[in-house]
């Protein structure tokens, strides 16, 4: 074997192990089903879980407060995510990355609603759509039947749901509101299904409607693997859903009280000083009493000003005019 031949395959060979390490989930030769649950759909997943085992498809848990990196979605086809309203950074990262990798998403609700200016904003382009406002009244919904994958029977319905924004050319209106201006109410792309209404909340919509449309849109990625579990796997333990799980984004999703106020009055808490020097009494200087008497009552009032037409220092009346041609006129008194 020649040298040039020996590193054709050796390339070869490399070749295939990166393909085998890193080759797209949906490249894989089972097709798996992942579901986000987060403190965002915590109060309705008893619900959310019991329509999941009602599409009899096997599926497994991914945990949002331990979803962090691309290899906590790399054994998954399809990622699932019912009314997700917020979305770190670190996760629309690995969702980006995922999904350039071959991964496929379903989102319901507003998925990504509450995140970061910078992430809502990432997200869209990964959905191709994002939630723009809820419908006050109930609405019948009608598909596009002709794209096939909608031409199912019950997923026409009337209920209320939100409008579902197109945010990329690539982004296709699969069913509308048939309401003033026919807003869209499912958005797709080819590796995006976006759900204008809360999935599997009681109240929103059937359980029949919700299954329809969830199937359908799964169908569009490829077969599923079918099962019953009572109680579903963790994608990235492999163990059953605990209640240690669910109890941590529960936790998430309380809010903190904030301590109370201390009322006026109230012992407050002080600050640990250095002990400050005894204080030096200022000598004060003793009064120095006096046997001088006191002034007789109105000695200290002002007296009348004496005017100057009565002043000894003038002539009298008839003889003034005479006394006046003596000074110059910038001195006379009057």
């Amino acid at each position: 074997m020649t040298a040039q031949s020996i590193r054709t395959h050796l390339s070869a060979s490399l070749g295939y192990l990166f393909s085998v390490i890193f080759v797209v989930p949906a490249a894989a030769a089972t097709q798996k089903l992942g579901v986000v649950y987060s403190s965002d759909n915590a109060n309705h997943w008893p619900q959310i879980a019991e329509r999941l085992r009602a599409t009899g498809i096997d599926y497994c848990v991914v945990t949002a407060s331990r979803w962090q990196q691309i290899g906590d979605l790399q054994n998954l086809s399809v990622l699932f995510l019912p009314n997700v309203s917020t979305l770190s950074r670190e996760q629309a990262q690995s969702l980006e990355a995922w999904m350039k990798r071959g991964g496929n998403v379903v989102v319901s609700g507003p998925t990504g609603n509450l995140s970061q200016p910078e992430v809502r904003s990432q997200l869209r382009s990964l959905f191709g759509a994002y939630w723009g406002f809820p419908i006050t009244s109930a609405t019948p919904l009608k598909p596009d039947t002709g794209q096939g994958w909608t031409n199912q029977p019950n997923l026409a319905a009337t209920f209320r749901g939100g409008v579902v924004l197109p945010a990329t050319l690539q982004s296709r209106t699969a069913a509308v509101w048939l309401s003033e201006g026919k807003p869209p109410a499912v958005v797709t792309t080819e590796k995006a299904t976006f759900l204008g209404w809360r999935w599997g909340v009681d109240g929103v919509v059937g359980s029949v409607v919700d299954l329809a449309w969830l199937q359908a849109s799964l169908k569009r990625y490829g077969p599923l693997p079918t099962g019953f579990r009572e109680t579903p796997l963790t994608c990235d333990t492999q163990t059953p859903l605990t209640v240690a799980d669910t109890q941590d984004e529960r936790n998430q999703a309380e809010v903190p009280t904030p301590p109370p106020l201390l009322a006026r009055g109230s012992n407050l808490p002080t600050l640990d000083r250095q002990p400050s020097a005894p204080a030096v009494p200022v000598p004060s200087t003793p009064a120095i009493a006096t046997n001088r008497p006191l002034p007789p009552p109105g000695f200290l009032q002002p007296q009348p000003r004496q005017l100057l037409r009565s002043s000894p220092l003038l002539p009298p009346p008839h003889q003034r005019q005479r006394f006046y041609q003596t000074i110059p006129p910038r001195f006379h008194p009057l």
